[in-house]
C-alpha cells in the first residue's frame, strides 16, 4: 500500500508556529538514547530574514495520508548558507532537541545550585528546567527528598549536569525530550518487565525489511556491583551481587568479577542507594544483542520504547535505543534495537 508522506519545517516563537519553511529533499533526524543530547537534526532550509534561529526553535513533523506526525523540536547551532546557480539562498541548518537549552545554560554564582535538605528532587528539577526556559515537561513525582544541603555544584556547570546529577541519585533516567518537545524522566524500569509498545512481523503488508545487522553487544560481565556514598561523617558502602544460577554471568557460573565501585554525592537515603546498585546488577545482565533493521515511517517514534521483531533470524522483544529518519519521500527508517534479555 503506498502512503501519501511530506514534512513540515515549522519555526516555534515563544513556543508559538511562527512560520513555515521550505526544505530541500533530504536530511535526517538522528536518536541516540547513550548521547548527552539524544536527539538531532541536519537538513537544507530557505531561511527568511525575520527568522532568527538564536532565539527561535525548529519544529519538524510529516504527514502520513493526512495525519500530522511530531518528529521533533530543535535548536539549531550552525546554519551556514549558499547560493546555487539561480540565486536562491539556502542553509544546511544542524541542531539538537531541547536538552541543548539545558547545555547551554551554566550557574554564574554558588547560590543558584544551593539547595536545602528536604526538599523534593523532582521539585528541584523542575525548577531547574523552568529557569532554563523549559516549560513542557513530564517527570515523574517523587516523594524523595534531599538529605543534606547541597551547593557542590561548582560555577560554570551546566544544568544538564546538575538535573541529571540529581535524577541519577533517586534512580531515574536521564532527562530526555520527546517528540512534542517534552522534557521527560521517569524511575528506571527494567526493558524486560515493560510491556511491547509496537511490533514489526515480516509477511504480508509488512514494513520491516529482512535485512538487518546483528552484533554482540555485551556490557562488561562484572557480577558484583558496589555503591558508594560520601557524607560528612562516613562512607556508606551498598553491593548488589549476581548469583543467580540460571543467569551465565554469575558468580555461581564465573566466580567474583566485581565491577568498579560506583560513588555518589550524596543520595536521598541508603534504600535508594541499594536500588541504585540493584539496578546496575540487572543493566549487566540485559542488552547484549544489538540488531539494527529498516522499516518505512509509520507512526511516532520515541526512545525506550519496547519493540517485538518477528523475522525469520531475529526474534524477540527489544529496547528501542537508537533510530535515523531520512528527510525524504522514502522515509526510511534505520532502528537500533537491543535484546531486552537476562544472561
Amino acid at each position: 500500500m503506498k502512503h501519501n508522506i511530506s514534512f513540515i519545517y515549522e519555526v516555534l516563537r515563544n513556543n508559538i508556529v511562527y512560520k513555515t519553511l521550505k526544505a530541500q529533499d533530504g536530511g535526517q533526524i538522528m536518536c541516540n538514547a547513550d548521547a548527552s543530547i539524544k536527539r538531532s537534526i541536519s537538513c537544507t532550509l530557505e531561511i527568511p530574514a525575520d527568522v532568527d534561529f538564536l532565539k527561535d526553535e525548529l519544529k519538524v513533523s510529516f504527514m502520513l495520508d493526512g495525519i500530522k506526525i511530531p518528529l521533533g523540536i530543535f535548536n539549531i547551532t550552525t546554519m551556514p548558507s549558499k547560493v546555487d546557480e539561480n540565486g536562491r539562498k539556502t542553509h544546511d541548518c544542524e541542531g539538537y532537541d531541547r536538552t541543548y537549552k539545558l547545555y547551554q545554560h551554566k550557574i554564574e554564582k554558588r547560590s543558584e545550585a544551593y539547595f536545602k535538605a528536604g526538599r523534593r528532587y523532582t521539585d528541584v528539577i523542575k525548577e531547574l528546567l523552568v529557569k532554563a526556559g523549559i516549560i513542557d515537561y513530564i517527570i515523574a513525582d517523587s516523594n524523595l527528598t534531599l538529605s543534606v544541603d547541597r551547593e557542590e555544584f561548582e560555577v560554570g556547570t551546566n544544568y544538564l549536569t546538575i538535573i541529571n546529577t540529581l535524577l541519577n541519585e533517586i534512580n531515574y533516567t536521564a532527562v530526555w525530550f520527546d517528540s512534542n518537545g517534552y522534557a521527560r524522566a521517569d524511575v528506571y524500569e527494567s526493558p524486560v518487565n515493560r510491556a511491547v509498545t509496537f511490533s514489526y512481523h515480516s509477511g504480508r503488508d509488512s514494513i520491516i525489511m529482512r535485512s538487518h545487522e546483528a552484533e554482540n553487544d555485551s556490557f562488561e560481565s562484572y557480577n558484583v556491583f558496589t555503591v558508594g556514598i560520601s557524607n560528612a561523617e562516613q562512607t556508606i558502602y551498598k553491593t548488589s551481587v549476581n548469583d543467580d544460577i540460571t543467569s551465565k554471568l554469575s558468580t555461581v557460573n564465573r566466580g567474583r568479577i566485581p565491577a568498579p565501585v560506583v560513588m555518589l554525592d550524596s543520595t536521598a537515603n541508603e534504600a535508594t542507594a541499594q536500588q541504585y546498585a540493584d539496578n546496575l546488577k540487572f543493566k549487566s545482565m540485559i542488552s547484549t544483542e544489538t540488531v539494527k533493521v529498516k522499516t518505512a515511517i509509520d507512526r511516532q517514534h520515541e526512545l525506550y520504547e519496547i519493540v517485538e521483531v518477528d523475522l525469520p533470524e531475529v526474534k524477540g522483544k527489544f529496547e528501542e535505543v537508537g533510530y535515523s529518519i531520512t528527510l525524504n519521500t522514502s522515509a526510511l527508517m534505520n532502528h537500533t534495537l537491543r535484546r531486552a534479555v537476562y544472561l
